[in-house]
């Protein structure tokens, strides 16, 4: 199984701010927990995983990213576009 992040949504980190997912083209942004990152992060379209093997918590993540709509799963692989993957800012975000 894939997970692939949604087209209209990018990852990003700032100084202070350093997990975030931003819905485009609107610019919202919604800071993520530290297991919502690592799951979204796996969410590339290329890596192959089975959420059967995630612990609790991790799993919950993967449901509420799914509820929420920012990922899709993909029984194929299909990268995401170049300007989804996690950008780090070395500043702060205003």
């Amino acid at each position: 199984m894939f997970y692939r992040l949604k087209s209209c949504y990018a990852l990003r980190g700032w100084e202070g701010m350093a997990w975030v997912l931003i819905r485009r083209p609107e610019n919202r942004r919604k800071v993520l927990t530290k297991e919502q990152f690592q799951v979204l992060t796996l969410c590339d379209g290329e890596t192959e995983w089975d959420p059967a093997l995630l612990d609790d918590t991790l799993q919950k993540a993967l449901t509420e990213c799914e509820k929420e709509g920012y990922i899709e799963p993909s029984t194929e692989a299909r990268p995401l576009d170049d300007d989804q993957y996690y950008r780090y800012y070395h500043n702060r975000y205003d």
